[in-house]
């Protein structure tokens, strides 16, 4: 049998399935998943509603890939499901200033290429109320200041936070 062939009957042997608490699953096709550790609530209309924490036995979520490598200096934004520099306009406000390369002050590359992601979606065949509402949130460019004031994120004296 070629690899093909038994690449296929694993395939078929687990596309229907179903898979137990923890134990791992297979992907669906241009997907991949990421740790979650908020979960951002928002209205239709784009305005935030609220914040939670995501259970430690729930925070892997798996994610639509965009089919672009997440390499270079500003690796491209997945939608919907994105880490905090990417989504947060407000983001190098509650940043200490560093010298540290690992660390991101200036995420105006970031936000505008996740912006830019969402409007495209949003204006495509493919857009839908959600991604609409999404791109509303995103673009008053206020979220870490919602995450700090619903209690998600701490500010030390100084006003700034850890966010990563």
């Amino acid at each position: 049998m070629s690899w093909t062939e038994e690449l296929y009957k694993v395939y078929e042997y687990n596309s229907d399935r179903e898979f137990a608490p923890n134990e791992p699953v297979m992907l669906p096709v241009s997907h991949s998943t990421i740790d979650v550790h908020l979960e951002i609530t928002v209205s239709e209309e784009g305005d935030f509603k609220g914040v939670s924490t995501v259970p430690k036995e729930d925070k892997t979520t798996i994610r639509p890939n965009t089919g672009k490598a997440k390499t270079g200096k500003t690796p491209p934004p997945f939608p919907l499901t994105e880490s905090i520099k990417y989504i947060a306009g407000d983001f190098g406000k509650y940043r200490p200033e560093s010298t540290d390369k690992k660390t991101f002050n200036d995420n105006s590359d970031f936000y505008k290429a996740y912006i830019e992601l969402m409007k495209d979606w949003n204006n495509s065949d493919y857009g839908h109320k959600a991604v609409s509402a999404v791109l509303s949130y995103v673009s008053k460019g206020e979220v870490v200041s919602d995450l700090i004031k619903a209690g998600a994120l701490e500010v030390d004296d100084s006003g700034l936070c850890r966010c990563r």
